[in-house]
């Protein structure tokens, strides 16, 4: 049946989709495993499937809720790779994401679950497709999904994959992406609570996110305050790959001194975190390319107007790894010395 033409006549039929996807023959055919393992098998079954218009009969449908409560059905999808190529490359894609049926998903656990745990979330990666979520609608949904993104952030895996592949590149290069991703108060603190942090900082995904624009997203956006007042501040203060990789990078330095970031940061209670971190401050001092930027920036202005010097003067382990390191020369070379000297900040020194 799957490789005659009589599927291309029952897809084509919307009359008999509606009633398979209304009777109670769908869940007979979810648990039937055999069944699922020739649909996905059958390349010329799937792409006649999402060619037709019976895809959007089925997300329509309240069958959707029945394959996404199938966990047979769900593992073997993730296992046929066939399958999800084929999605994936195809127009069915889009048909997912712009119909309501993507809530459905988000709200599968057992779905979400499954695909972090398998290969298909390399193919997913791998593929256009992530420029295909990224830029519709879908990703709000994705966002707003607490099951999801609580799954996301749970699972090694899928953080790993990400960091390696293309994806994040994709994700980076997608100012839509960033902007959806800034506005979600929920994704930022599941992010900022959850160990996936930590994966992040570790991995060299941090040198792309400091190479690209979307660290210009990031200062600019509420997202800074999030993760000032999160408990996050103190993982990434601990992080030294993250650090280092944040003071060699000269994009990450400017754009940071540039922003309204450097405000957030002085206003906020993490100022006091950042100078209680010995790692952070060594680091900082032993960065050349730190201290001259934020000397020849308007960064070091906003530092001595702000409350933020008499946090740094009371922090006895940040004065004496200045005084111990070049960062004085540095200091006393360029302009900033004159900027500290007619500011107030010299009355608080």
């Amino acid at each position: 049946m799957c490789r005659s033409d009589a599927l291309r006549t029952i897809c084509r039929s919307a009359v008999l989709i509606k009633t398979i996807c209304r009777s109670a023959a769908l869940r007979t055919i979810c648990r039937s495993a055999v069944l699922i393992r020739t649909i996905c098998r059958s390349a010329v079954l799937i792409r006649t499937i999402c060619r037709s218009d019976a895809l959007r009969t089925i997300c329509r449908s309240a069958a959707l809720r029945t394959i996404c409560r199938s966990a047979v059905l769900i593992k073997t999808i993730c296992r046929s790779a066939v399958l999800i190529r084929t999605i994936c490359r195809s127009a069915a894609l889009r048909t997912i994401c712009r119909s309501a049926a993507l809530r459905t998903i988000c709200r599968s656990a057992v779905l979400i679950k499954t695909i972090c745990r398998s290969a298909a979330l390399r193919t997913i990666c791998r593929s256009a497709a992530l420029r295909t979520i990224c830029r519709s609608a879908a990703l709000r949904t994705i966002c707003r999904s607490a099951v999801l993104i609580k799954t996301i952030c749970t699972s090694a895996v899928l953080i790993k994959t990400i960091c390696r592949s293309d994806a994040l590149r994709t994700i980076c290069r997608s100012a839509v992406l960033i902007k959806t991703i800034c506005r979600s108060a929920v994704l930022i603190k599941t992010i900022c609570r959850s160990a996936a942090l930590r994966t992040i900082c570790r991995s060299a995904a941090l040198r792309t996110i400091c190479r690209s624009a979307a660290l210009r997203t990031i200062c600019r956006s509420a997202i800074l305050r999030t993760i000032c007042r999160s408990a996050a501040l103190r993982t990434i203060y601990r992080s030294a790959v993250l650090i280092r990789t944040i003071c060699r990078s000269a994009v990450l330095i400017r754009t940071i001194c540039r922003s309204d970031a450097l405000r957030t940061i002085c206003r906020s209670d993490a100022l006091r975190t950042i100078c209680r971190s010995a790692v952070l401050i060594r680091t900082i001092c032993r960065s050349a390319v730190l201290i001259r930027t934020i000397c020849r920036s308007a960064a070091l202005r906003t530092i001595c107007r702000s409350d933020a010097l008499r946090t740094i003067c009371r922090s006895a382990v940040l004065i004496r790894t200045i005084c111990r390191s070049d960062a004085l020369r540095t200091i006393c070379r360029s302009d900033a010395l004159r900027t500290i000297s007619r500011s107030d900040a010299l009355r608080t020194m």
